[in-house]
């Protein structure tokens, strides 16, 4: 069964998947603070333990008794410098003092831009706005080919990835990969076997991305975000994810190279228009492609 043979039902679900992948974009970032270290802290040593017994305890004991580790849970010195490192990075990047580095001033900027989200109104969300057009307005495959190309340039995850990489069998050679994009929900199985009251959440949650991206929209996009069907798109999430392999699969490099050619690609997905994306995706002529997950672009 082809995944889009025509714009009605599942592929109007697609659509607005795509429209809610653009409305869910968010940053956070911690005020939290804590000292910087270097080197062995030598407070952390158990010198009540006998080192030629124990020497973990000796060289951990004290820092082990004053970070207690709930049950489940896995706690270590690299978390916890990783921490510290997460704080000198955002004191370095939220400098309001431009760095002479220009590596350091992209970063900085990048950080501002992220951060700019907070102030609301104030935002520029004109291209927002224009990507959110562009998927209203799909109406034929080719629309959709080439919105997904234009989406999947600007950074966004919708549907499949796609990227070029080594060739495992070929390592000379690089090609195009095709997987899967993910899914909203953690884990594929919560669309199986769905807790209670969370399908119910999700859509609610979805919804109120819908009514706080309508106001920065407009009319006629807006009239298309009114239209948004909470459930058929949790629907077609689960479907999605219930083809996708199974995390232990998709680490095992066998299972997931299966190189084809373009024609033997539009034969496996005959309603979607792979040349249409591959133009609109700029990657030129494309000979051969692998394929991560056959069974999720077959079905």
């Amino acid at each position: 069964m082809s995944p889009l043979p025509n714009l009605s039902n599942g592929a109007t679900a697609a659509r607005w998947l795509l429209a809610l992948t653009l409305a869910s974009a968010a940053c956070r970032s911690s005020g939290d603070e804590a000292p910087m270290a270097t080197g062995i802290d030598e407070t952390f040593l158990d010198r009540g333990a006998d080192p030629c017994t124990d020497f973990y305890q000796f060289a951990c004991g004290t820092w082990i008794a004053e970070h207690p580790v709930p049950a489940g849970f896995v706690e270590s010195r690299f978390f916890e410098s990783d921490f510290r490192n997460d704080i000198f990075y955002q004191k370095v990047v939220s400098d309001p003092s431009p760095s002479a580095d220009p590596d350091l001033a992209k970063a900085q900027q990048f950080r501002n831009s992220c951060m700019g989200v907070r102030t609301g109104g104030s935002v520029d969300a004109a291209p927002l706005a224009a990507q959110l057009r562009a998927v209203a307005t799909i109406a034929t495959p080719t629309d959709l080919a080439g919105t997904l190309a234009d989406l999947h340039a600007a950074g966004v995850s919708a549907l499949f990835s796609a990227g070029v990489d080594v060739d495992p069998g070929h390592p000379a050679s690089r090609m195009m990969m095709l997987f899967d994009a993910g899914w909203s929900l953690p884990t594929k199985e919560q669309y199986s076997d769905t807790p209670d009251g969370l399908e119910s959440a999700y859509e609610a949650h979805m919804r109120a991305l819908v009514n706080l991206t309508i106001p920065l929209v407009s009319s006629a996009t807006g009239a298309f975000l009114q239209t948004f069907d909470a459930p058929s798109v949790f629907q077609f999430e689960k479907a999605v994810a219930q083809a996708t392999l199974d995390r232990s699969a998709l680490s095992d490099p066998v299972a997931t190279y299966n190189p084809v050619d373009l024609a033997t690609l539009t034969s496996m997905v005959p309603a979607f228009e792979w040349s249409i994306y591959f133009a609109a995706a700029g990657v030129g002529s494309v000979s051969s492609v692998n394929i991560g997950e056959p069974a999720f672009f077959a079905s």
